[in-house]
């Protein structure tokens, strides 16, 4: 069974990388002036039925920029980090 038909998936973003190659903070590069986060949300919203941001470690500048999104979030363990 198509696992669609059931209706729309639950996603979760990705984005508690360091970034090093670019310069760091990758989810709030922008290109063409649109951070890349607010992209991929703008794309993934309308195909899930709800959103969620893994951001890595909880206690990073990075992950507090990413709760100001207001989508739930994940964090890694540090057991597994």
């Amino acid at each position: 069974m198509d696992l669609l038909s059931k209706g729309l998936p639950c996603v979760v973003i990705l984005a508690g990388g360091a970034g090093r190659r670019i310069g760091g903070n990758k989810p709030f590069y922008a290109i063409d002036g649109v951070q890349l986060i607010d992209s991929v949300i703008a794309t993934l919203r309308p195909q899930a039925k709800k959103l969620f941001i893994n951001a890595g470690m909880s206690d990073t500048d990075l992950s507090r920029r990413l709760s100001e999104l207001d989508l739930a979030m994940l964090y890694d363990d540090p057991l597994y980090a």
